[in-house]
């Protein structure tokens, strides 16, 4: 017996339709025609379901009518349909049919596979091409059948009793670390695709990076891909953001020895926690599945997984980037249900709104929206005042320069850091723009820039006002600077 085909089983299955054509609907969501070996058969299967569509009789005479139609009626070939007889449970065999033509698909996959070692020059092309075939053959699977009132009863009941279980103050999901935040999405569902957009200089990374660290802290493990940053520099502001200290201070080795004592501690918790950082910066979503799923089997604490950002994402093909980007998006909401672990990806918005009065994002910014905003669970966008306001305040200064006049910025109490102003934490409107499962809303951070990192607004204080604009319209503009506070245990 073949361990690709077995007639056998193709005949008597076409045969127990024949016998009782109401078994085609239950065949039909195992099987397909193409999943049977002989082209006669898969020809006889495909002029069945045909009948079926129409509402017409699923005999000899109609499906032998069809097949003479198209040419593809072989009279010795159905008499063997006709002397096998039927079978009682016809599933079964359905499930056989469709389980040797997957084996089929994977022998014939394994040539293609060495075609393309002799056709293409790298590795990659190779991997690539094969990885997409897989998943493809991963997704050749019939729907299940509808569930009734009475089991979904069961699953519902069995479902809440399992979240319950999660539930950690009302929060299910994977916590942002912010009660405020929390309380709005209820925490980052393990099969959630979670898109992070916004402007550049918002704090789309700082702001991964400290749901990172959160999840690190809770001893739970993070897969940070990196397509735009080399590891060492991301890793580095995980640091400054553990240890409370400026990131250029640890980037230069500027630190006396108490500092060096809290960087020390911080990278031997970092050492032991399970942090994995690729920045491989060609990576694409089949290497993004391939490297997932290894990681998930060996450590499945793993609880978040980072793409920073899904724009730079490589995709197999030179179709439209729009239809690109769709199915990365897409691949990157299956692979979250098929793993269990949500995925966090930044994604860069259109330049549109820098034109509006009101710059805060919506979902139509979304640089390639339709795709992602469909696929996406949860759309959180970043906004801060201040990063508009120290453009315009730039673009003051140039203009009076260019004017050979002089410029002076609206006093304040702002730090001085690099020659520039720079407020030591400015707030930061996290915006809930989509919520596949609860409301939208706004939670204000606050945003250390020093540290690239977001805190809490219970642990910033006001210092001070000052006089700015926004839109021709002069507004206050209130300074923050960070309390006292305990450092975490590190």
């Amino acid at each position: 017996m073949s361990p690709f085909h077995n007639m056998s089983i193709e005949r008597a299955i076409l045969s127990s339709i024949f016998f009782n054509p109401a078994s085609l609907s239950d065949i039909s969501m195992h099987i397909g025609a193409e999943d049977f070996y002989l082209p006669f058969h898969r020809k006889v299967f495909r002029a069945m379901l045909s009948l079926e569509t129409k509402n017409m009789p699923i005999d000899e005479e109609f499906v032998k009518e069809i097949l003479v139609s198209e040419g593809a009626f072989n009279e010795g070939q159905m008499l063997e349909v006709f002397a096998t007889n039927p079978i009682a449970n016809a599933i079964e065999y359905a499930m056989d049919i469709q389980e040797k033509a997957v084996r089929r698909k994977l022998f014939e996959l394994s040539g293609t596979i060495a075609q393309n070692i002799e056709k293409f020059e790298g590795s990659k092309e190779v991997i690539d091409s094969a990885e997409k075939a897989l998943f493809a053959l991963s997704e050749h699977k019939q729907g299940g059948d509808f569930s009734d009132g009475a089991t979904l009863v069961v699953l519902a009941q069995a479902y809440m009793k399992e979240m319950g279980a999660k539930a950690v103050d009302g929060i299910v999901g994977l916590s942002s670390s912010f009660k405020e935040l929390d309380a709005i999405t209820g925490g980052f569902g393990e099969t959630d695709l979670i898109v992070l957009a916004a402007r550049p200089a918002m704090g789309k990374t700082s702001f991964a990076l400290t749901l990172a660290l959160a999840a690190l802290e809770r001893g739970e493990g993070v897969a940070f891909f990196s397509l735009e940053m080399p590891k060492e520099q991301l890793f580095l502001r995980l640091v400054s953001a553990k240890t409370l200290l400026p990131l250029r201070k640890i980037i230069t080795s500027d630190l006396s020895d108490s500092e060096l004592s809290r960087v020390k501690a911080a990278m031997g918790f970092f050492e032991k926690s399970s942090l994995f950082i690729d920045d491989s910066g060609d990576i694409s979503i089949h290497g993004v599945r391939s490297k997932m799923r290894r990681l998930k089997s060996k450590h499945p604490s793993v609880a978040l997984c980072v793409i920073d950002y899904l724009q730079l994402m490589m995709s197999v093909g030179t179709r439209d980037r729009h239809i690109e980007v769709g199915e990365i998006s897409r691949g990157l909401k299956l692979l979250a249900r098929e793993i269990k672990v949500p995925m966090l990806a930044l994604s860069q918005l259109n330049r549109g709104l820098e034109v509006r009065s009101d710059k805060r994002p919506m979902l139509s910014d979304l640089r390639e929206s339709g795709a992602i905003e469909q696929d996406a669970d949860m759309v959180l966008f970043i906004y801060r005042a201040k990063v508009y306001r120290d453009k315009e305040e730039k673009e003051k200064e140039e203009r009076a320069r260019k004017d050979g006049g002089h410029y002076t910025p609206p006093p304040s109490n702002q730090t001085m850091s690099g020659g520039r102003a720079v407020s030591p934490i400015d707030p930061a409107e996290i915006i809930v723009g989509k919520n596949r499962n609860g409301p939208t809303g706004i939670v204000t951070l606050g945003f250390y820039e020093a540290r690239a990192q977001f805190v809490k607004m219970s642990n910033v204080t006001p210092t001070g006002n000052s006089r700015s604009f926004d839109g021709g319209v002069e507004v206050e503009v209130v300074e923050y600077s960070e309390k006292k506070l305990d450092l975490p245990g590190i």
